[in-house]
């Protein structure tokens, strides 16, 4: 899905009661892509906001809020999650 289409879902989106991602999530993850590999896919968060997943066992969850957050999964069920602050 592109950003554009993001933009532009209703509240509700994935038929539950999702916020679609607002202008600050969708903004930050546009940041987070410069210098990154790229990722396998880019989609709306039912948290709200957009997740950008590399792989299996990493992704980078830009929240509504503004928070962003790295995600590393080490398979076996330990999790790794890193506050990323934008400069």
């Amino acid at each position: 899905m592109t950003f554009p289409e993001m933009a532009v879902l209703p509240k509700g989106w994935d038929t539950y009661d999702a916020d679609p991602p607002n202008e600050t999530a969708i903004d930050n993850a546009r940041m987070m892509l410069v210098g990154l590999p790229k990722p396998d896919c880019i989609l709306p968060d039912v948290e709200g906001g957009v997740g950008i997943v590399f792989g299996h066992q990493r992704w980078v969850s830009c929240d509504n809020s503004g928070e962003i957050y790295d995600v590393v999964t080490d398979g076996l069920g330990g999790v790794d999650v890193t506050e990323v602050l934008l400069t």
